[in-house]
């Protein structure tokens, strides 16, 4: 893995103490069971020079291979002064990074004007997966437990990392841990075995291993906690896919329906992302237009001439 920023979070100045906010949500996170590795963060403000050089700044920040996932915050100052954020789309597009796009306003009519000025000046941007209420932060997720507010959005904003890193999502960590006896007691575990090994999300000395246990329980228990242990989701999908295919829908409903849960308690995915096809249209749309194992969280200030930005690094561990 790359050293360098993972997450990149592009926002104006204006806006700047929603990303703060946000970024110190994310760093937050650590302290959860479920949590990106403990952190020591380290703050800096960065002045960049004007002109070419601060588009050259970012362009190269979007370039490096360590970054993960692009957080554009839309909102109506950025729309009044965009040149910059075209830069950092048209580089995200370029280089296939991963975008999760936030609109931040203040309105009462569900952002239907708002979203006019973005389709306007955006046509091919994906919709967002937050719209946020400037005002309104905490009452974005009533009625989670644990994702309400910045909070949830920051948990939308770590599943979106661990969906373009391939690492476990947490509602289906959740799922794992809570039908682990009910999975056991009812899994057909001879094929699953036989089916998982075959598509090699198991080695034959891990099939043996499980085998080894005295019981078909405690092999059923076996195999769930090794995918869990593994916290990667490949192998997760898997198992729900096999379920399915072997005939025992109902353990993967099961799942499922616990994924679904956890979401809820957490506010993830509560809006719709971009649709099929769209990544592609925004990619000839943005050509068109411009002819260690450290943790990162850079923070770019865009201003018309001058690029500030702050790093938020986490001296951390990195399983991803």
């Amino acid at each position: 893995m790359e050293t360098g920023p993972r997450v990149v979070l592009l926002h104006v100045a204006e806006d700047g103490e929603f990303v703060r906010r946000l970024a110190e949500e994310l760093m937050g996170l650590a302290s959860d069971y479920y949590k990106l590795p403990q952190t020591y963060i380290f703050c800096q403000q960065v002045t960049g020079t004007p002109g070419d050089v601060s588009r050259a700044q970012l362009t190269s920040t979007l370039t490096l291979g360590s970054v993960e996932l692009v957080v554009p915050v839309i909102s109506r100052h950025l729309l009044a002064d965009q040149s910059l954020l075209t830069v950092g789309l048209e580089t995200a597009v370029r280089n296939n990074k991963p975008r999760y796009v936030i609109w931040l306003d203040q309105n009462k009519d569900d952002f239907r004007e708002f979203g006019t000025l973005v389709s306007r000046q955006y046509p091919t941007l994906e919709a967002p997966t937050r719209r946020v209420q400037r005002d309104r932060v905490k009452e974005t997720m009533p009625g989670s437990a644990f994702g309400s507010g910045m909070r949830g959005i920051a948990w939308d904003v770590r599943d979106a990392l661990c969906r373009q890193t391939g690492k476990l999502r947490l509602p289906c960590w959740q799922a794992l841990l809570l039908t682990r006896e009910f999975l056991a007691d009812n899994m057909n575990l001879p094929a699953v075995l036989t089916r998982l090994e075959q598509e090699n999300q198991l080695s034959p000395a891990e099939v043996r291993d499980i085998q080894a246990e005295p019981t078909p329980v405690s092999r059923g228990e076996r195999l769930v906690d090794m995918l869990w242990a593994r916290r990667r989701q490949e192998p997760y999908d898997w198992l729900v896919r096999v379920l399915r295919e072997e005939g025992q829908d109902f353990l993967a409903e099961e799942m499922e329906e616990q994924e679904r849960d956890w979401e809820r308690e957490f506010g993830i995915g509560e809006q719709q992302a971009a649709q099929p096809g769209q990544q592609t249209a925004q990619r000839e749309h943005f050509s068109q237009q411009s002819q260690g194992r450290h943790s990162y969280c850079i923070i770019f200030t865009l201003k018309p001439l001058y690029l500030h930005y702050r790093v938020l690094m986490c001296n951390c561990k990195i399983e991803v």
